[in-house]
């Protein structure tokens, strides 16, 4: 079964320290829509991914076009069991939890 090809797009997320970098990447497997979050700070890395139904491929296809054209908000909001990335595309927040084990190193005091 051949593997289903990644977009990556390296974002920029407020909230997150001095020098971590973030990239969203969009693909599909097992019949869901996959968007993860890479956040990296030299050789300290967290993935986080969240899935999504199929038939909200629209939501994707949104929310690539509004990270190409600069049109997205991205940041970090804390939440008693860690952070949420929060994208807001046309009025909408996509929510990503990332839990509270995840290197304090990549966030923001």
């Amino acid at each position: 079964m051949p593997h289903k090809p990644i977009v990556r797009y390296p974002v920029r997320i407020s909230g997150l320290s001095e020098g971590t970098t973030a990239e969203l990447q969009f693909r599909q497997s097992e019949g869901k829509q996959l968007i993860g979050v890479i956040l990296r700070l030299g050789n300290c890395s967290a993935v986080r991914w969240a899935a999504f139904p199929v038939h909200q491929i629209k939501m994707q296809i949104r929310l690539m076009q509004a990270i190409e054209k600069g049109d997205m908000t991205l940041f970090l909001k804390l939440v008693h069991e860690g952070h949420h990335v929060v994208l807001v595309c046309d009025h909408v927040e996509y929510r990503i939890h990332l839990p509270a084990e995840l290197p304090s190193i990549l966030f923001a005091a």
